[in-house]
């Protein structure tokens, strides 16, 4: 008895192990397996391609740091030039409202904003961009 079920139990896994094939239930995971390996030949173009850029962008910071004394010598010469037109600007309001208060203790009404726009048009080619 113990001999009909063993080889019951022998025919029933022969059985599955045939009908079933083993190409079968790999299929998915070789077809995962190609598709990796496919992204992972894409990215290391991608990485061939981009590394000259590196050494290039690393070249290119190295060099900036040459510029370094021009670089703050110029942010320095920008400092002092928005420190001139601060000073030039707080002068102007300044003698603007000494203009309108003289103004009005004269009862004369108006001619600040003339006053004004003079010193503007004197000052106004010395803030002119050229670019």
């Amino acid at each position: 008895m113990d001999q009909n079920i063993l080889q019951k139990t022998a025919q029933d896994y022969s059985k599955f192990i045939t009908n079933t094939s083993l190409d079968k239930k790999l299929e998915p995971i070789n077809a995962r397996i190609e598709d990796l390996l496919a992204r992972m030949e894409e990215f290391e173009t991608m990485f061939t391609f981009i590394q000259p850029d590196v050494k290039d962008s690393c070249d290119i910071l190295k060099s900036m740091l040459d510029y370094k004394p021009e670089f703050e010598d110029l942010c320095e010469k920008i400092d002092c030039t928005v420190f001139l037109i601060e000073h030039i600007k707080n002068n102007l309001d300044s003698l603007e409202a000494r203009i309108e208060e003289e103004e009005t203790q004269l009862g004369v009404e108006g001619t600040s904003s003339k006053v004004a726009e003079r010193v503007t048009s004197i000052l106004t080619p010395l803030f002119v961009s050229y670019c």
